[in-house]
């Protein structure tokens, strides 16, 4: 990228070694400018640790005679929207909405993924030079929030477990596929972006400190650590540049001698932009294809799992009041409960006794529990049960219940049919032989 001489972080010098006395100056003067910070509030903190105004580098064509009213329009709009999906988000966890919650955090990275594969920038002062490898990051949260929004819209065609393991497997595959291209990405810079050499000659060297992960555990807490460019002094197509490399090195010192000349690789596109040596690391590479592959084996698993009839689950709006769990086949949306299905996940419940099966309605929702509701149905032999809250269904429902007969009930005539599992008609069917009990 161009070296802007007016950046009050870069440090400029001729030295391409540095001692331990200016090596410690720099890092305490970045701890002083970051406590400056802190004290005097988030107003142009971004511009502060960057060394120059955002604004330089924010204007685009179609902005009007101020140069920015477009650019806060836009911005305006966005962070509205942002807000907007956000204070939505609090509602739904309030409401204990989690499938609104999971759709809006979703549209969330599928917007911010829209963004940067539109603009081809997730920092304002970042390279033109990065678009490709920006664009490759937005493409891929614009897949994977699509996918999992998908998912969780077709909810009603799984069981719980099998979305939670279609929803990891989303996660994993993509992940995979995407350190994969990154890779390949890094591997094949100086073919993809970085297309031309040319001779340039290093006339300095620009330093700054700033924080980033601990490169042993990128989960960790960030450290500031000292980064290094050359100033390279070239002419390319009849326009002479100066520039360093669009990702310093964090390094405190040079592999390159001031006033030698040395070929380096630029974006013809971007004539500013120079291929830092960092971009091809082998070490690197390596390290992002076998996680790559690692995720993938993981993704392949997982749907092993799926497809054999490994993962056994209630499919999400089916509900069991004895804490088992039933598997269904799914036809045209309606999922077909058999007999064998409710012999093989409630044989505990059953506990050899004779199981029967009917259709109810709902009659009343007792809201007044502090932690769930009551239930009761129309017909008064069905004993009642207790869901969550967020379970509630409304009164009118129409439900498929298997039952047990409590004999100690029997001879009063009413709540001797004790529910095991329960459906909602309009997402299940029965295809067994068991009906109604008749109390003789």
């Amino acid at each position: 990228m161009l070296y802007n001489k007016q950046n009050t972080r870069l440090r400029f010098s001729t030295d391409q070694f540095i001692d331990e006395v200016e090596y410690c100056e720099m890092m305490d003067e970045y701890n002083a400018l970051v406590k400056d910070v802190l004290r005097s509030g988030l107003k142009d903190f971004r511009e502060k640790l960057d060394g120059e105004k955002i604004s330089s580098y924010n204007n685009s064509s179609d902005d009007d005679e101020d140069g920015h009213s477009t650019s806060k329009l836009r911005s305006i709009i966005i962070s509205v929207v942002v807000i907007g999906l956000f204070i939505s988000m609090v509602v739904s966890l309030v409401m204990r909405n989690l499938i609104l919650f999971g759709i809006l955090f979703g549209s969330i990275f599928l917007l911010g993924g829209l963004m940067i594969l539109v603009t081809g920038r997730s920092g304002n002062l970042e390279s033109s030079s990065s678009a490709v490898y920006n664009r490759i990051w937005g493409f891929y949260m614009v897949i994977m929030a699509g996918t999992i929004i998908m998912l969780i819209l077709l909810r009603s065609y799984f069981t719980s477990t099998e979305l939670i393991i279609w929803i990891a497997a989303a996660a994993f595959g993509l992940s995979g596929l995407l350190l994969i291209t990154l890779a390949i990405y890094s591997a094949a810079a100086d073919k993809i972006v970085y297309k031309e050499e040319v001779d340039a000659k290093c006339v300095g060297y620009v330093r700054k400190v700033d924080r980033t992960d601990n490169q042993a555990n990128s989960s960790g807490p960030s450290y500031p650590h000292m980064f290094i460019s050359p100033v390279f002094d070239y002419t390319y197509e009849g326009v002479r540049y100066e520039s360093i490399y669009d990702s310093m090195r964090m390094k405190r010192d040079s592999d390159i001698e001031l006033n030698s000349f040395t070929t380096i690789h630029i974006d013809p596109k971007h004539p500013e932009g120079v291929m830092s040596p960092d971009t091809k690391s082998k070490a690197g590479g390596a390290g992002l294809i076998f996680m790559g592959i690692a995720f993938i084996g993981a993704t392949a698993a997982m749907l092993i799992l799926s497809f054999t009839g490994v993962i056994s689950d209630e499919p999400s709006g089916l509900g069991d009041s004895g804490g088992s769990n039933v598997n269904t086949a799914v036809t045209e949306g309606i999922r077909t409960i058999t007999d064998d299905m409710i012999g093989q996940n409630y044989a505990d419940d059953i506990d050899g006794r004779e199981w029967y099966a009917e259709e109810v309605t709902v009659s009343e929702v007792d809201p007044s529990g502090e932690d769930g509701v009551s239930v009761n149905f129309d017909d008064i032999t069905v004993l009642g049960v207790y869901l969550p809250k967020d379970k509630a269904p409304a009164p009118g429902d129409r439900w498929m219940i298997f039952y047990t007969i409590d004999e100690e009930y029997l001879e009063y005539d009413k709540w001797y049919k004790d529910i095991f599992v329960y459906a909602d008609v309009s997402e299940f069917s029965y295809s067994g032989t068991h009906t109604a009990y008749v109390n003789k």
